[in-house]
């Protein structure tokens, strides 16, 4: 294992603490709920002030990784949008990232307020 590379785990961390640094409720290892019973583990949620699940973040250790499998099930699971973040160079712009695809998406800052 090559112990310069960031770990998953970091690169969740280093995107987590920007996310949170703009917008006020984010929760990172997220467990969603369907029916009352645990569907899913997100890395990154960004909720509704009330507390309502509006963006899914995955993180992957490595921009290499291409696969949506997982985007494209948690999409199915919630019917909202998943984001990933791959790689520390991607986690360090995740502010932009995500404010780059409510711009791609039509959708305002409101919508994660």
């Amino acid at each position: 294992m090559d112990n310069d590379t960031p770990s998953e785990f970091e690169v969740q961390a280093e995107a987590f603490q920007k996310l949170k640094a703009r917008f006020h409720h984010v929760r990172g290892e997220y467990h969603f709920r369907k029916n009352g019973i645990r569907a899913a583990r997100f890395d990154i949620a960004i909720l509704s002030p009330e507390g309502d699940l509006r963006l899914i973040i995955e993180c992957k250790k490595k921009n290499r990784a291409r696969s949506w499998a997982q985007a494209q099930r948690y999409g199915e699971l919630t019917g909202l949008p998943v984001i990933y973040i791959r790689g520390m160079a991607q986690a360090q712009e995740a502010v932009s990232i995500v404010l780059g695809y409510l711009i791609e998406t039509r959708l305002t800052e409101a919508y994660l307020q």
